[in-house]
Parts: C-alpha cells; sequence; structure tokens
C-alpha cells in the first residue's frame, strides 16, 4: 500500500486493488489536470454547500467513488472505512477515520483540539499508520499533549504534517516529529507499507507534497 500526501489533510492510499482519498477539497489545487482517482472519499469535516469535484472515479471502475461523509462504518470495494465522531468539547463537527486497506489500518486525524478519552481512543481501534496534523495556536492541542496522544495510539508509523503556508503549525509538527524520533527525518514523495514489514517502536516519516 503506498501513501502519497496531496496537501492539506488529503493523502492517497493507493492499495492493490483499491484508492482511497481524504478530505480532497483540502489538497489547495482546483486545476481539471490535478483531479484524484479513487474508488473512496472521506470527509473529515462536514461543509456547506457541498464538496468541490476534485475526485472522479478510477477509470477502469463504473458509477462514482464511493463519499464517507461522517461517522459510520463503511465497507467498499474491499476496504472497510470506520467514522468517529471528533470529541464534542473541540466545537467541531469532524469525523476522525480508520480505514483497513491491504490488511493495514490507517488512521487519519486531520487535528486533535483537546486530549482524547479512552473511550475515542478504544473506538479509533488498533492503528499501524497515523496520519496527524498538527497545527499551533490556542485552541490546537500543544506539541507534547500530540506526543503523548500518538505515544497512547502506539502505531507503527506515524505520518505528522501542518496546514500548507503555516509556518508556525510547520514549526509545532517539527518539534513532534524529532520528540519521537530524535532527528526530522528527510522528507519523502511517497510511503510504502506491507503487513509483513512494519517498524518497532514508532517510526516516523515525513511526506513531501505531491499531486
Amino acid at each position: 500500500m503506498e501513501v502519497t500526501w496531496i496537501g492539506g489533510s488529503s493523502f492517497r492510499l493507493r492499495g492493490r486493488d483499491t484508492t482511497v482519498v481524504t478530505d480532497p477539497h483540502t489538497g489547495g489545487s482546483g486545476q481539471p489536470s490535478a483531479t484524484l482517482e479513487a474508488d473512496v472519499v472521506t470527509v473529515s469535516e462536514n461543509t456547506s454547500g457541498g464538496l468541490p469535484r476534485l475526485v472522479s472515479c478510477r477509470e477502469d471502475r463504473a458509477g462514482e467513488a464511493f463519499v464517507a461523509c461522517g461517522p459510520g462504518e463503511y465497507e467498499i470495494a474491499g476496504v472497510y472505512v470506520h467514522g468517529v465522531p471528533a470529541p464534542a468539547a473541540s466545537g467541531q463537527d469532524a469525523t476522525l477515520y480508520t480505514i483497513d486497506i491491504d490488511r493495514l489500518s490507517v488512521g487519519h486525524i486531520p487535528e486533535f483540539t483537546s486530549a482524547p478519552g479512552d473511550d475515542l481512543l478504544d473506538a479509533i481501534g488498533a492503528i499501524h499508520i497515523l496520519l496527524i496534523g498538527v497545527r499551533a495556536g490556542s485552541e490546537s492541542l500543544p506539541a507534547s499533549e500530540v506526543i503523548k496522544t500518538i505515544n497512547r495510539i502506539e502505531p507503527n508509523v506515524v505520518v505528522p504534517y501542518a496546514p500548507d503556508g503555516d509556518a508556525e503549525s510547520s514549526g509545532a509538527w517539527h518539534v513532534v516529529a524529532s520528540e519521537l524520533c530524535a532527528v526530522v527525518p528527510t522528507p519523502s514523495g511517497n510511503l510504502t507499507a506491507n503487513r509483513r514489514q512494519l517498524p518497532e517502536p514508532i517510526n516516523v516519516q515525513v511526506l513531501q507534497k505531491r499531486n
């Protein structure tokens, strides 16, 4: 399975038979040439007025890409998606996702604004690869608490990322990455993972933005 960062909180998970795209409307490109192909789309934050059409169904598939928008359990094209509501205290109408693809469990958390409780982490379940947004600001979870939360989740691989063009948040995720692995890794174009070769303990990966 291959993970590519599109930008914002948008990632492409390309499995053997299925492609999943998260939050395509945050990827920062509305050019037709940048349209992504996917079987399944997840939407973390409900937006009024609908979503820009930035995803099309894969050419080898009929119909349209399935959109998971909100809490629930979805099983499409061999992929299991579990959406969990973000903590009510955050004031966000947001959903956190666990995506099971190619026998790997991928957690997608655009942001924690407060430390999650045990019930929420139990609902998210075991995670092999954690995609987690790190922001700076009074309404965001401090980097030190993000690190504690990651250690509680215990993923094999964590991919921290910051919003595009936000230098302050970029500094915050650098703190998270360096605390977890001593040295911030060199960014790579994508992450390739399989169930048989998962690292232990937590491995930090940094991805370059790619379309």
